[in-house]
């Protein structure tokens, strides 16, 4: 079975793959414990809530900095969301 977390680093759409709603409610929860500038990130990156998934490049352009920048604050934000996602499940 495929843990959300690993759907999520994959890039596939999460709501495919849920077998609960409860798993989506902490998945959003998670999500809102992030930095701002991070949701916007995670959200783009992933094509969450109903935005156009975009590549670390284009994110990167979008917030006038490098794709180095985009690449580790996707990597912290999602070590963040796989601690966060543990403690509930």
């Amino acid at each position: 079975m495929l843990k959300k977390m690993d759907i999520l680093e994959t890039g596939e759409d999460i709501s495919k793959h849920a077998e609960d709603e409860a798993e989506i409610i902490i998945l959003r929860n998670a999500i809102k414990k992030l930095s701002s500038r991070d949701q916007t990130i995670i959200k783009l990156l992933f094509g969450l809530e109903n935005t156009e998934k975009k590549s670390q490049k284009e994110v990167a352009s979008y917030f006038k900095v490098t794709q180095g920048l985009i690449s580790r604050r996707k990597a912290r934000s999602l070590r963040r969301l796989r601690t966060e996602m543990e403690r509930y499940m």
